[in-house]
């Protein structure tokens, strides 16, 4: 019967425990996950909003140093010379003082030239030579010549670049043309990623150009196989990301995609200028595998958790009712033997049902005629409990204030074993019999009587004196609070 209550009790145990890590995964990890991918969908969101902002302020920013450059003294003195040699040197001076001035800004231009009113360019930062004569062929380079400032994004020698052109004026007549541009490069994606919290890369005609992904444990080296992934979810069909974000001229839904095994949140739109090009985006995406990474470690500890809860549980469930079991075979062996005839057994001091065992002894005793246990055999000088005298507390409370103090101050031992020596010595001085007074038999039946006061009188413990009147020996208690 113990064992089937043992198995209820493990598997009613196990279940609770169960239950209770279930409703903690509930309660915790769900709504943290939860919380976690809707805080990585309003990031993208966020940073899809911030890379559309950024690119229309890197146009003014652009458009006001054009116009700045278009009004160099130097600039316009140059382009009105007649010599060609001449203009194009004076041309030159002008654009390396421009070049100059933003290089000790530390904006350098990747691209900084003149073009004359049939758009052919005079000269380039650099070398002078360098594209001298030809047409660009950029709208916003015709539109500047057309007496109007824009911007555009250019394709020059399979880079994507960022461009301003405007008008160079004389006396209110438009003489020509400046353009300055820069490139979209993977360490400016980087810092627009260390900005928006979200990766960033842009793309031309089908191409990604600059992308914000780097090596593990270089920074400034682009991941140029996640790149190709990236590069492959964006056209890869009609329906694609990158090419759906083009055909609708508009950025795309926040969509889930996988880049080599690892699954992110992206968005993708149009970059708002575009005069020449129409096929220029952008995409921000984060990264859901990372973001969720905490939330899954926590997954794993809840599942160790409730494994080793239930392992210990159910392993200590079993040690104990084994233990139990054991004990319990013991006492039910004891009164298989009695009933088999064996009335001289003796029921061992089994733990956990020492008292049990001890009660079936003095009952056997008692119904077969025999000295209970501890008892001698010969009646009439055997020290019985009954002849264990144990006068009533004392009223006088100040007394037994004082005397408590001194009866605390001294240990077990060495108070059980004063005394035996004087109740002992006590019994002798009265010719009383002594025989069977042990030290340990006086002391169970102090102990038997110290929990019978404490009981009645409340208090912490009693402890015994030795008293000597009128013939008899007796224990006076003293309570100790």
């Amino acid at each position: 019967m113990l064992s089937t209550f043992r198995v209820k009790i493990s598997l009613i145990a196990a279940a609770l425990v169960l239950v209770l890590v279930v409703a903690a995964y509930l309660m915790t990890v769900q709504p943290m996950a939860s919380s976690t991918v809707e805080a990585v969908h309003k990031n993208v969101q966020r940073a899809s909003s911030l890379v559309l902002r950024s690119q229309r302020l890197h146009s003014f920013d652009l458009l006001e140093l054009a116009q700045a450059a278009a009004q160099n003294p130097k600039l316009i003195k140059g382009i009105q010379v007649s010599e060609e040699v001449d203009r194009r040197n004076m041309v030159f001076g002008a654009i390396e003082q421009e070049d100059d001035k933003l290089k000790s800004q530390g904006r350098k231009a990747h691209f900084l030239g003149v073009m004359d009113t049939q758009g052919k360019i005079i000269a380039r930062d650099l070398d002078p030579e360098n594209l001298y004569g030809e047409k660009l062929g950029f709208k916003n380079i015709d539109k500047a010549l057309q007496g109007e400032a824009t911007a555009d994004i250019w394709r020059m020698k399979n880079s994507m670049m960022r461009a301003a052109a405007a008008p160079i004026y004389a006396n209110g007549k438009v003489i020509g043309a400046v353009a300055i541009a820069y490139d979209f490069t993977a360490a400016e994606a980087r810092e627009e990623r260390d900005q928006f919290d979200a990766q960033v890369a842009y793309f031309m005609e089908s191409s990604v150009r600059a992308s914000s992904f780097s090596m593990p444990g270089d920074d400034n080296t682009e991941d140029a196989q996640r790149v190709a992934a990236l590069n492959k979810v964006l056209f890869s069909g009609p329906d694609a990301l990158g090419n759906k974000a083009l055909s609708q001229g508009k950025a795309t839904e926040i969509t889930r995609i996988d880049l080599l095994g690892e699954e992110y949140l992206a968005v993708a739109g149009q970059l708002p200028v575009h005069l020449t090009h129409q096929s220029v985006g952008y995409v921000a995406l984060a990264s859901l595998d990372q973001a969720l990474a905490p939330v899954s470690r926590i997954r794993w500890m809840f599942l160790i958790l409730g494994l080793a809860t239930l392992v210990l549980i159910l392993g200590g469930m079993w040690i104990v009712s084994k233990h139990y079991v054991d004990e319990e075979d013991k006492l039910e062996l004891g009164v298989n033997e009695v009933i088999n005839g064996n009335l001289d057994y003796t029921f061992e001091q089994v733990q956990e049902f020492e008292g049990l065992a001890n009660a079936i002894n003095v009952m056997l005793a008692r119904l077969l005629g025999r000295p209970e246990p501890g008892e001698e055999e010969d009646a009439e000088t055997a020290w019985r409990s009954d002849l264990l005298f144990v006068e009533e507390v004392t009223g006088d409370h100040t007394r037994e204030a004082q005397k408590a103090v001194q009866l605390a101050s001294e240990s077990e031992e060495q108070y059980y074993a004063r005394i035996h020596r004087e109740y002992v010595a006590a019994r002798q001085r009265h010719n009383m019999p002594v025989d069977g007074i042990t030290l340990d038999s006086l002391t169970q039946k102090l102990k038997s009587n110290e929990a019978l006061l404490k009981a009645k009188h409340k208090c912490r413990a009693v402890r015994f004196e030795v008293r000597e009147e009128g013939g008899k020996v007796s224990l006076k208690p003293t309570r100790i609070n």
